[in-house]
């Protein structure tokens, strides 16, 4: 009897040990996608470090990092593009503007009354809106760059102000600006 009592003893331990090795396997390659496991609902994350404040944008084709951040998923831009003459503002442009970090898709129209997410996932999804007043009153709404404004009209060669967010890493978002001669931007960056 002892002998059958050790028997079932090594049956459960050897058991036990099987099931403990596919446990490994499982939680070596484990995720929260909720494909195989429950995902990880947002409001139980940690939330990262975010940072803003207003940046002047004035080189045209400087490359700006922002840094400090700690695994960036969103940049928001409200400001103002100015043109100068003669040491005073003579042109304004109030601009609005985000950019998705992550995968993320452009909406695209699915008929007259509908949009749906469309094309592949994108690593960057940027968009913004001016409206900007000097001689001709213009309104821009851009795809693609966290910043456009279009002056005196939005003819692709009227562009003279414009900042895209061109990559991004766990520590720092890149905005690249393109400026008209007398161009800037100046404004509040949130980078969460």
């Amino acid at each position: 009897m002892a002998d059958n009592s050790l028997q079932q003893i090594q049956q459960v331990l050897t058991e036990l040990q099987n099931r403990v090795r596919e446990l490994e396997k499982t939680m070596a390659t484990h995720d929260h996608s909720g494909a195989k496991t429950v995902p990880i609902a947002q409001n139980d994350l940690t939330p990262n470090i975010r940072a803003s404040g207003s940046i002047t944008m004035s080189t045209d084709g400087q490359t700006y990092s922002l840094g400090v951040i700690t695994n960036p998923t969103q940049v928001l831009f409200y400001g103002f593009a100015v043109h100068t003459s003669g040491g005073s503002v003579d042109i304004r442009s109030h601009v609005v503007g985000c950019a998705q970090l992550g995968k993320s898709f452009y909406f695209q129209p699915q008929d007259s009354n509908s949009v749906v997410q469309g094309g592949l996932p994108q690593n960057i999804v940027q968009s913004s809106s001016a409206f900007t007043i000097g001689a001709s009153q213009v309104s821009t709404v851009s795809e693609g760059h966290l910043i456009s404004v279009g002056y005196p009209n939005n003819s692709a060669a009227n562009i003279v102000a414009r900042a895209t967010v061109t990559e991004f890493s766990v520590d720092h978002v890149s905005v690249t600006v393109s400026l008209a001669t007398d161009w800037s931007i100046v404004g509040n960056f949130v980078v969460t």
